[in-house]
């Protein structure tokens, strides 16, 4: 895997810092307690095996911290970058694969992807990727992704009815719309001879 150069890294939030932090100190505390936690009980701790329990700390600090800035850097390119164990990249399309409707605006209204179960609804939007959304329902939907309470909203499309709720992705910066059926089902009517 090709490093990226150190001026190419997202700024650090501090969500990821914070939940690397985390992180660190759980995972780092668990594992001190394990290999060294006797010779602490006993107070037989020699000052050798203080890198080691300063390196016990610190992996889990970097390995979160990197996996957090590849994911950000990831969604921030929009898109998902197939990793050794997807080779053949189900995964990677696993939200063009969902049956219902799901749209990915910016915080400023520009629709950042939409699944193709959600052409009615763009179409409909006369919205494509990378234009902002002026449709009221959607504006309110979105505004409504930080707000409290959540609301949804109701849109009709080509004798459709759905149901439009936003949730907010605070790490990626982005907020997932999704839509949801709820046109009243027609029983089949059977006629008995």
């Amino acid at each position: 895997m090709k490093m990226p150069a150190f001026g190419s890294l997202p700024k650090v939030d501090r969500t990821l810092l914070r939940r690397s932090v985390i992180t660190c100190l759980v995972v780092g505390t668990a594992l001190t307690v394990v290999n060294h936690g006797t010779d602490l009980l006993h107070g037989d701790f020699r000052i050798e095996s203080s890198w080691q329990i300063a390196i016990t700390f610190a992996v889990p600090f970097c390995v979160a911290m990197f996996s957090g800035v590849a994911a950000v850097r990831v969604a921030r390119k929009g898109r998902v970058d197939p990793g050794p164990f997807e080779r053949d990249g189900a995964t990677a399309t696993f939200p063009d694969l969902n049956p219902s409707p799901v749209l990915r605006f910016a915080p400023s209204g520009v629709l950042l992807y939409a699944n193709p179960a959600s052409r009615a609804i763009t179409n409909h939007l006369r919205l494509s990727v990378g234009q902002a959304s002026t449709d009221g329902v959607i504006g309110r939907v979105l505004r409504s992704a930080t707000a409290e309470p959540k609301s949804e909203a109701e849109i009709e499309v080509d004798g459709h009815r759905y149901t439009v709720k936003a949730v907010q992705v605070p790490e990626f910066d982005f907020v997932n719309v999704y839509v949801t059926e709820v046109t009243p089902s027609v029983p089949s009517v059977v006629t008995v001879p």
